[in-house]
């Protein structure tokens, strides 16, 4: 997929939020090449979308380019245009997260079958042993064998977070799904606000 299928991929932008990029991008400092649209992740079973600017001259050629007026454009991730085709993006001032961006994405969270069956076995074969500690794990991304994950509620933080994960999930995964030979562990455990044991402070 690339710029000269970008028929294929659309994204759709409320008026505010045109006029929000424009005026972002008039504002800045140094020359704008446009707005990239991303996807960072997965979590608590959502999309975790990214808006950002973009440097002129560091923008990726394969990435799909959709107008947002006559000086700027729309830069679709390329490895995520599948995730972002039909995205819907509004604007609410009083939304306090995503600085009032709101993503309305209609794909499902995982398309290939190794991801689905992943996120599956976590589901039903993990969270519930697991969220009697309040935690939960979920699938951010797969890259080659290595599958990238994040720990939330009381695993986010916990001291026992890594024996957890390698000694115990990653050999059940291992067993379920022998295409996946290791869970790398993607947490932010330093924000972790209620951990099941407190790591020892250094």
């Amino acid at each position: 997929m690339n710029n000269n299928q970008s028929d294929n991929v659309e994204v759709f932008l409320a008026k505010a939020v045109a006029d929000k990029l424009i005026s972002a991008a008039n504002n800045f400092p140094e020359p704008v090449a446009g707005v990239q649209l991303s996807i960072n992740g997965r979590k608590d079973g959502a999309f975790d979308h990214k808006l950002s600017l973009i440097d002129k001259g560091t923008e990726n050629p394969l990435d799909i380019v959709q107008e947002i007026n006559e000086t700027l454009n729309l830069y679709i991730e390329i490895k995520n245009a599948e995730y972002l085709h039909g995205l819907k993006i509004d604007f609410d001032e009083t939304n306090n997260s995503s600085n009032g961006f709101i993503f309305n994405n209609p794909n499902p969270i995982w398309k290939e079958p190794i991801a689905i069956k992943l996120q599956k076995f976590f589901d039903e074969q993990v969270n519930p042993s697991i969220a009697s500690h309040g935690g939960m794990i979920n699938l951010i991304d797969i890259k080659g064998s290595s599958a990238y994950v994040e720990m939330s509620g009381g695993c986010q933080g916990c001291g026992m977070a890594s024996v957890t994960l390698k000694q115990g999930v990653e050999v059940m995964v291992q067993e379920a799904i022998p295409e996946i030979t290791e869970l790398i562990d993607s947490t932010d455990h330093s924000s972790g606000e209620n951990p099941y044991f407190a790591s020892e402070k250094k």
